[in-house]
């Protein structure tokens, strides 16, 4: 539709991975198979690679293709790995979706760990540049986790008050 012809690639390509997500495979294929990705941007690759997850088996080539078309544009350095952000994107955004995309495709590739890093370094605190990099580094972090399993182990948390014990938990 003219519409979909107005619409930026970005739109294009999330609008295609959630119809995959969400059960719409046919009209996903469509939309995936109208795609033009000369210019598109890290983020949109690393979009498109969940999407073509979703999709299933039939799409593994092309996600192969895409992921590594992602590792072909990607920068390194002492800081780790990253993406440039194209116009619609802030902070560490499309380094934090292509991390989720790693996790999702290529969960053991070695420039996973420095996408981690570069993560972290870029981290403020408790967040990142904007409401939407934190949410896509704390996605692809969780993920990163999960497989890893870093934090598994028993921890011990003690609540003091004014220096006196008043409970110990295992977490």
């Amino acid at each position: 539709s003219k519409e979909w012809a107005n619409d930026s690639l970005k739109s294009k390509c999330y609008l295609v991975y959630g119809l995959a997500k969400y059960g719409k495979s046919l009209a996903a294929e469509t939309a995936y198979a109208g795609l033009r990705l000369r210019k598109a941007s890290a983020a949109d690759i690393a979009t498109l690679v969940l999407a073509t997850n979703e999709l299933g088996p039939k799409y593994a080539a092309d996600r192969e293709k895409l992921v590594d078309r992602l590792t072909g544009s990607v920068h390194q350095g002492p800081m780790g790995a990253y993406w440039d952000d194209s116009e619609w994107e802030w902070g560490a955004e499309s380094t934090a979706i292509a991390l989720t995309a790693y996790m999702t495709a290529r969960p053991s590739d070695p420039i996973v760990p420095r996408i981690v890093r570069y993560l972290m370094l870029k981290r403020k605190g408790d967040d990142w540049d904007s409401t939407r990099d934190t949410a896509y580094s704390l996605i692809g972090l969780t993920q990163y986790l999960k497989k890893n399993r870093e934090l598994t182990g028993t921890v011990e948390a003690r609540v003091l008050l004014n220096g006196k014990l008043l409970r110990t938990a295992q977490l």
